[in-house]
């Protein structure tokens, strides 16, 4: 006999729209967890998204589902799939003293795997149509996102 049970899909307000959550969540290791949701075909939440589930949760913390989310936070972790890139103050370096923050970064042996060179080429492909962006270090481009065009926005953040 094969049974399968429905799952249930959550959506709550992020940045402007809706962003929908599956529950119950997949469990395991940080890279086993990214393995199952790679292969239902499902994107990886990011802190930003995480974020948001856990807000809407705190809105009404006795709602059914609500609950469970809160519990998972108190009792276990909410996972979010972002790799933060420490980067020290070292001249000669093109990024230097910050951090990178990569939404989604490869995982491989479940570590997290950010080649700063690689992150690096990133950032200055979307920023090399505005100059005076690329004069900025990144702490100047993530406190004011509202000076970055639209069009490589998500690019900066992410990257």
């Amino acid at each position: 006999m094969k049974i399968k049970e429905g799952k249930t899909y959550l959506s709550v307000p992020h940045e402007g729209g809706q962003l929908t959550f599956q529950h119950p969540s997949f469990r395991g290791t940080y890279g086993n967890l990214a393995q199952q949701i790679d292969a239902n075909w499902l994107q990886r939440p990011t802190s930003a998204q995480t974020a948001s589930l856990v807000y809407d949760a705190l809105q009404n913390p006795k709602g059914e589902y609500e609950v469970g989310i809160l519990k998972i936070l108190k009792d276990f972790w909410l996972v979010e799939f972002n790799g933060n890139l420490y980067l020290p103050k070292h001249e000669g370096k093109e990024i230097h003293n910050g951090v990178i923050v990569e939404a989604n970064p490869t995982i491989e042996n479940e570590k997290l795997v950010m080649d700063r060179k690689a992150l690096t080429e990133r950032l200055n492909k979307a920023l090399e149509d505005y100059p005076e962006l690329k004069e900025k270090n990144a702490d100047e481009l993530l406190m004011d996102l509202e000076q970055i065009p639209d069009e490589i926005r998500t690019a900066v953040k992410n990257k």
